[in-house]
């Protein structure tokens, strides 16, 4: 799966928007395993799993490091199945 930066929903919001738009892939159902391609514009500037991503935030306790995300983002939750209906798979 790929997407670039500028496209992150409300990437401005966060100082982490990778790690936050992998929560929100995680509420929508994809896969945790799911390897996740960010760009900025041509150029690769981050590849991650999903569901690793997902359990990560960045502190600054002096000095910016990754560490535990302590909020709740579903991951212990099953992936959602596609509903049957009228224009649905």
């Amino acid at each position: 799966m790929k997407i670039d930066i500028y496209d992150i929903p409300n990437r401005n919001r966060t100082n982490t928007p990778t790690l936050t738009y992998c929560r929100k892939l995680i509420k929508d159902g994809i896969d945790p395993n799911t390897i996740l391609e960010v760009y900025r514009g041509d150029i690769l500037s981050m590849s991650v799993i999903v569901g690793e991503a997902a359990k990560l935030t960045v502190k600054e306790d002096p000095y910016s490091h990754f560490a535990k995300y302590e909020g709740s983002f579903f991951l212990d939750r099953p992936a959602k199945t596609p509903q049957q209906g009228p224009g649905l798979i």
